[in-house]
């Protein structure tokens, strides 16, 4: 007898379950149709009570099930007899299909909401990276402002030129991208030969890794990484194999339970792909990425970028490769019985059953698949209601129809255009709600910044399209053959192609041309023309060709992948694969550089050329002077140069040596030459009159460690490449020091000169950021020095192979440790940044040395950077702490704090708080000084950075006419005029334009009752304080309670006419004759 197993069980269970479907439907049916019967105490209404009344409640309940069940059971007027017979036969063959798929389909519902229970985990990073802060209250933007260490203006419009730093910035961008689109490529190669193959098995006879094997080969090995994207990719292409298997012990021999969990598998898969849709998941994410990169501080926003990124990654990549499972599941699909081997009887049911299924249900995931990729249940209330809940978000602003509607019919076909990365103002954006979506993403996520074209907060709309175009192409990806299709999707709208229309006006603004014309004269000379028309060109650079080559160069690698995956056989492998990796690493590169570096040099040239037509001032730029970061080069030159020769001596004659240790020994080599030269610099600076002599020492000493150098790292070398090495070391060290190490410049009108640029790298955090520079530009030099070695010479064969990898390392190094040393730069000027260097640091060291350097680097960037995010967390909260609240929000209680007789507000910081703590207070236990240390992160006695207090200096508000304030239904008290505005200050506490009090003038809150009347409700120790501060019972000159109006009346015909006769409120004759005069203190 045959063995018990599942297969068995799925065959008698089909054969059970179609009766029992059928009793129930033929029940409820039964049950609706019979009426309610006269209230009495019967057996017939008892009974009616408990079988019929549950139905009749539940179909008057209303639901789409409920109006199903109400139209096919109950007979309505007017209704012909035909139609009825009709609606009775449906009734009894969905009672039987009922009965025979209900388990099938709850289980799969079961295991897709576990499946989305588990992806939505994910989601949590959406809630948690919301602008902690009030985008649209103006404290809690300032609040943002002292925890970003950076300017927040509205002034978006104002042409900032990126610094140097940017430009290794940019680099450093364009480089990761690189590597990240070539590893995206090689999935994708992966992806559509498994689709192909799926269609054609000719495609077949040649294996992934054999293709795999034609990657040019690399300085560094990334076999490895290779091994691994296959591997995951083919555990999910035979993933639904595995399953079957292991569900029936091994190969399936019915073929009615395997295709009923084909049928099973597509449910799962629409109910997925459903709720991912029109969740609009990768939107999110991208609009989480945006609100990080301006609402977090640096380590934060790289914690947050970094897990942002990889959840959008790994989330994209499971699930295409989840989409090949759909395409594996109907290819197992045999409808052919000559093909089974069934050793159950009965199992002619199940068959039927299964075909019917499998059948149903592809059309039914195609069709709900179909509607929503082209967006008609695309932020529906009664779909995203759940999601919202989850993420904190008020999503049901994206159901432009309201709750009444369950599919939007304004549009259709949407995914057309947007295939080929075209965008139609009426068609697909309005389809795709690309507007809603950016501007109530940006709402919902306090999004901070407007945009300078049409005034609102929105999310970028290129990265809402480039989320549409992933959407859509997983969309694609369910069909055997749509990942060809929807790559085409997701490259082309990565960026958009093309945009028809007005509604997006932003999308397609050129800034840099508008700017780079303005101010521009009609008639120049030809002399003059020419750098005019140079910052033109650059900013046409900048806004109309980058954008052209970056579409291009996508359009260029998805033809790549399709046309060279395609005609890749196994006579032409070698060739084409080859020819293939190499296209797909270029056009990668190219992009990555034409979208990250070249605009930032366009900027820089522009604003370069705009100083040279004086349309823009030097000290318009917000960075530092280029003196002052100068040393920065130099230092790293000299380190770099030394721990390399160090470095490679020792891992070419170093006895036993391995290269772990001996680089290391050139990174400290490297960090001490630097400081070595940055002292010497220090000390030359000292005979600032002697220029001759200080050339002098920077020439010999250059000349003497060019020779050391390259008698040291070119060891392995020529004697006559040696003496090449040593005049290429002499020329690159000596303009570099003569530049970086100039001395401070003398200004002769100047009481004191120039500031040293040197004393800062050596007495402040900076150093750490010259250390930091020389170390990872040692390392990487160093530590792939043998593999591009051994790369060239095995390449190119000409005799100055080794000279060549040595100034390849020299390049690589240089850059690195630039783009290193302005991010430690960077980030050391907080508290947060030196802990996090520290601990990452140590980190690195202690696990390369033990392990290994990549796990050391890992890691201790991982733990450096979540050091950073938690610190920077605890100066957040020191700032929420903080009042900062303008006077008119701030309680009575603190408006009421007495100020002593003479003293001045302290303006040094810009916070609120100093305005009503007097200067012998500030100790350094002082909530001010606390502040200060959260925000700069140095001492307390450093002030906020200057982003901070431009930001806090606000412009003084316009004149509005004199407010009156009433004591008790007496004479008011005028307050003088003056601006209302407590962040201005000037230097003597005072508003700009406001003169300073006479002496013995008290400073009272706005608001604040006559200290007379304040005197009646205080107690003896507040009178007593009163009386101390000259404010008593009798304040005021002596008045009671009683006789404030009188005062105040006698005040201001005294005031009067000596204002009419010494014509200005400022002079002598103007005072009021008591002692102290009393005056709101304007916020």
């Amino acid at each position: 007898a045959p063995v018990v197993g599942l297969e068995l069980l799925v065959i008698r269970s089909i054969n059970i379950t179609p009766y029992i479907g059928l009793a129930v439907t033929l029940f409820i049916y039964v049950a609706a149709n019979i009426p309610q019967p006269p209230l009495s105490k019967g057996l017939l209404s008892r009974l009616w009570m408990v079988f019929c009344l549950p139905v009749h409640w539940w179909i008057s309940q209303g639901g789409i099930i409920a109006t199903a069940v109400a139209f096919f059971c109950l007979r309505h007027p007017k209704e012909r007899a035909s139609a009825v017979g009709t609606k009775r036969a449906a009734v009894l063959v969905l009672g039987i299909m009922l009965g025979t798929y209900f388990l099938w389909i709850l289980i799969s519902v079961i295991i897709a909401e576990i499946i989305l229970r588990f992806v939505l985990l994910f989601s949590m990073i959406i809630r948690a990276a919301k602008n902690p802060f009030d985008a649209d209250d103006e404290t809690d933007r300032k609040r943002l402002t002292l925890v970003i260490a950076a300017p927040f203006t509205s002034d978006s419009t104002a042409f900032k030129p990126p610094s140097v730093g940017d430009i290794f910035k940019s680099m450093g961008e364009a480089f990761v991208q690189a590597v990240v689109a070539c590893v995206k490529g090689v999935l994708d190669i992966i992806l559509i030969r498994f689709s192909l193959m799926s269609i054609d098995t000719s495609f077949a006879t040649v294996s992934i890794p054999d293709i795999l094997k034609q990657v040019p080969e690399l300085p560094l090995d990334v076999s490895w990484l290779l091994d691994k994207i296959y591997d995951l990719a083919k555990v999910f292409q035979e993933m639904f194999l595995l399953v079957i298997q292991g569900l029936f012990k091994g190969v399936p021999r019915c073929e009615g339970p395997v295709l009923i969990f084909s049928g099973m598998w597509l449910v799962v898969i629409t109910l997925a792909m459903i709720r991912c849709l029109n969740y609009d998941f990768f939107g999110l994410l991208m609009a989480t990425k945006q609100t990080v990169k301006t609402t977090r501080p640096f380590f934060q926003k790289s914690m947050f970028t970094a897990i942002t990124i990889g959840i959008q990654s790994g989330i994209f990549v499971v699930l295409q490769c989840t989409m090949l499972l759909v395409a594996r599941a109907l290819t197992l699909v045999d409808f052919n019985e000559e093909h089974w081997m069934c050793p159950y009887a009965g199992e002619g049911i199940s068959a039927w059953s299964g075909r019917i299924f499998l059948i149903l249900m592809s059309i039914l995931a195609a069709v709900i698949i179909f509607l929503s990729a082209n967006g008609h249940f695309l932020g529906q209330k009664y779909i995203t209601q759940e999601f919202s809940h989850r993420i904190d978000m008020d999503l049901s602003r994206l159901d432009p129809d309201g709750a009444d509607s369950h599919m939007r019919t304004s549009f259709c076909l949407a995914m057309i255009p947007t295939t080929l990365g075209i965008w139609i103002d009426g068609w697909n954006v309005k389809g795709y709600l690309i507007k809603e979506r950016a501007g109530i993403y940006a709402q919902e996520m306090r999004f901070p910044q407007k945009c300078p074209h049409c005034g609102m907060n929105h999310i970028p709309y290129r990265d809402v399209m480039r989320a549409t175009g992933m959407q859509l192409s997983l969309a694609y990806q369910c069909l055997p053959f749509g990942v060809i299709i929807g790559k085409a999707c997701e490259y082309l709208n990565n960026p958009p192609l093309l945009y028809i229309g007005s509604e997006l006006r932003c999308l397609n603004a050129c800034d840099s041309v508008n700017r780079a014309r303005d101010s521009m004269p009609k008639k120049m000379e030809i002399s003059k023309a020419v750098p005019f028309y140079l910052g033109l060109l650059a900013a046409h650079v900048k806004d109309n060709v980058v954008p052209l080559l970056t579409k291009l160069f996508a359009v260029g690698i998805y033809l790549s992948l399709i046309v060279c995956t395609y005609m890749i056989n196994s006579e032409n492998i070698e060739s084409m694969g080859y020819a293939l990796f190499a296209t797909l690493m270029s056009l990668s590169s190219a992009k990555a550089v034409v979208e990250f570096t070249i605009p930032v040099a366009a900027l820089l040239g522009l604003g370069v050329i705009l100083v040279l037509t004086k349309r823009r001032k030097k000290s318009e730029d917000n960075g530092e002077d280029f003196r002052m970061i100068a040393p920065y080069f130099g230092q790293l030159a000299h380190g770099l140069l030394t721990g390399m020769a160090v470095a490679i001596f020792l891992m070419e004659y170093g006895k036993g040596m391995e290269r772990d240790f001996a680089v290391m020994i050139g990174c400290g080599s490297g960090a001490i030459a630097g400081l070595l030269i940055l002292l010497m610099a220090l000390t030359l600076e000292r005979f600032f009159r002697s220029h001759l002599g200080s050339g002098m020492v920077k020439l010999v000493y250059c000349i003497a460690l060019s020779i050391g150098i390259g008698r040291v790292g070119g060891h392995h070398l020529p004697s006559d490449q040696r003496y090449v090495a040593m005049t290429f070391t002499a020329f690159f060290l000596l303009p570099v020091t003569s530049l970086a190490f100039r001395h401070p410049p003398q200004n002769l009108h100047a009481p004191v000169p120039e500031p040293s640029a040197v004393v800062p790298m050596l007495t402040t955090p900076k150093v750490f950021a010259c250390v930091y520079g020389s170390i990872s530009g040692v390392f990487a030099a160093s530590f792939v020095h043998r593999d591009i070695a051994k790369f060239i010479t095995d390449n190119f064969t000409f005799r100055f192979g080794k000279l060549s990898a040595l100034l390849a390392c020299l390049a690589l190094g240089y850059v690195c440790g630039v783009v290193y040393t302005f991010i430690c730069d960077h980030i050391i000027k907080r508290r947060s940044g030196q802990w996090a260097l520290w601990v990452g640091t140590a980190l690195t060291v202690f696990l390369g040395l033990a392990v290994h350097w990549l796990l050391g680097v890992l890691v201790g960037s991982v733990v450096g950077t979540i050091v950073g995010a938690i610190l920077e967390h605890l100066q957040a909260v020191a700032v929420k702490a903080a009042p900062l609240d303008p006077l008119r929000f701030v309680s009575a209680k603190v408006a009421g704090i007495p100020v002593k007789r003479g003293s001045e507000v302290n303006a040094s910081t810009p916070t609120i708080l100093k305005a009503w703590i007097p200067p012998n207070s500030l100790s350094m236990d002082s909530p001010v000084d606390t502040l200060v240390m959260a925000t700069t992160g140095l001492s307390p006695s450093a002030p906020v950075a200057d982003a901070a207090e431009e930001t806090m200096r606000t412009p003084p508000r316009p004149e509005k006419k004199a407010k009156k304030y009433s004591i008790s239904g007496r004479s008011p008290i005028i307050p003088p005029a003056g601006p209302r505005d407590a962040w201005g200050q000037s230097g003597d506490g005072f508003a700009p334009h406001e003169p300073p009090p006479a002496p013995g003038h008290v400073a009272l809150p706005e608001g604040s009752p006559h200290p007379a009347l304040m005197a009646q409700s205080m107690s003896e120790a507040g009178r007593a304080q009163l009386a101390a501060m000259g404010l008593g019972s009798r304040g005021a000159g002596g008045s009671t309670p009683g006789s404030v109006a009188s005062s105040t009346r006698t005040s201001q015909r005294h005031r009067q006419p000596a204002s009419r006769h010494a014509g200005s409120r400022h002079s002598p004759a103007a005072a009021s004759p008591e002692p102290a005069s009393i005056s709101p203190v304007h916020p």
